[in-house]
């Protein structure tokens, strides 16, 4: 095991053989390592993880975790463990061969996680990725077992969502003393699309003949770039109210330049401080961006629309997801079922 410094790009480089996971002998160079140290733990690294034994880094396996990962996943899916995993994972326990990762040091790390600040469903969405890397390990890497097993997973999973009704929402309205920031957050909770299906909107995607606008690509925050919806089912045309439509027209007759995405004045953090400030104005509950599409599941739902219009409308690929995420809104009718119920036997039992 050796490393070498090469005098014309003033770096440390090594050169060594190794045995893959199949048993065959292979011979690679890796170059620009600042410090000599650094070529010696890639080979040593590198080794360990062609052959997959425990003795590589949870870095080497998050690398090869997240390239296996990106092959079945959307980029923005990809992306955003790839960054949870960067951020709260490897940043503090990478260099640990994965060998010596415990049921205590799992326990230690979630402690310090848990005092970080971070909301409880994040934390659950890292214990998530952090223990399916170590089930990857434990798969295709001779990992004996996931730590994971015996600590379980911290945090908690957010059951019910928040979301405003109607006569909150137009409250929220009439404190709004932005054109734009009205209309923004207005089209969200009529329409129930999302935050980036609305920012990737051109003039074209909206007909004020039939009063549709169609959903056919989104905008991408994680990587920055136009791309599809989240899945097939999420492209769709959604049919808008005529008073929602004229205040686009408006909008959109308004501008002297017509940009190729009206919808992208502002980035998502801006209009998600704005959100949270006309809130606190109206003396509503805080609610996100995202939120405001929940409000509109939630209010055709308490219109009894059927469940499947809903989920077409929301562009949802099975009316079981969107009975999944709403199904508390369903309970909290409870109430109103039995005296429905109260209501028609009443009636029912007075028919002679």
């Amino acid at each position: 095991m050796s490393a070498s410094y090469d005098e014309k790009t003033k770096k440390w480089f090594c050169t060594f053989k190794y045995k893959d996971w199949t048993g065959k002998t292979r011979k690679t160079t890796k170059r620009g390592f600042a410090r000599k140290k650094d070529a010696i733990a890639y080979e040593v690294n590198f080794k360990a993880s062609s052959q997959g034994t425990p003795s590589m880094t949870l870095e080497a396996l998050a690398e090869k975790y997240l390239s296996d990962y990106k092959v079945n996943r959307k980029i923005s899916s990809y992306l955003t463990v790839k960054n949870r995993i960067r951020k709260y994972i490897t940043a503090e326990l990478g260099a640990l061969p994965i060998s010596e990762i415990t049921p205590l040091t799992i326990k230690e790390w979630q402690n310090r996680l848990a005092v970080t600040g971070i909301s409880q469903s994040m934390i659950r969405s890292i214990n998530v990725s952090f223990s399916a890397m170590m089930n990857f390990a434990v798969k295709y890497f001779n990992c004996p077992s996931n730590p994971f097993q015996k600590t379980g997973k911290t945090g908690k999973i957010r059951k019910k969502i928040d979301f405003l009704e109607v006569d909150e929402f137009m409250k929220l309205e009439s404190v709004i003393d932005n054109a734009y920031d009205k209309l923004v957050f207005s089209i969200l909770f009529w329409s129930g699309m999302r935050i980036g299906e609305l920012e990737a909107l051109t003039a074209e995607d909206i007909d004020f003949d039939s009063n549709t606008i169609s959903i056919r690509r989104t905008y991408l925050h994680a990587i920055k770039v136009m791309g599809p919806p989240k899945t097939s089912y999420s492209i769709r045309n959604i049919t808008m109210p005529e008073f929602m439509m004229e205040d686009i027209k408006e909008y959109l007759d308004s501008l002297p330049v017509q940009p190729e995405y009206p919808f992208m004045l502002h980035p998502p953090t801006t209009m998600r401080a704005r959100l949270t400030k006309y809130t606190s104005l109206a003396g509503v509950s805080r609610i996100t961006l995202h939120d405001l599409r929940h409000s509109h599941a939630s209010y055709l739902i308490q219109q009894g629309v059927a469940i499947t219009a809903i989920s077409k409308r929301l562009g949802h690929s099975s009316p079981a997801i969107t009975l999944n995420i709403y199904a508390h809104v369903y309970k909290d009718n409870d109430t109103e079922i039995a005296q429905m119920i109260e209501k028609d036997f009443k009636r029912a039992s007075k028919t002679p």
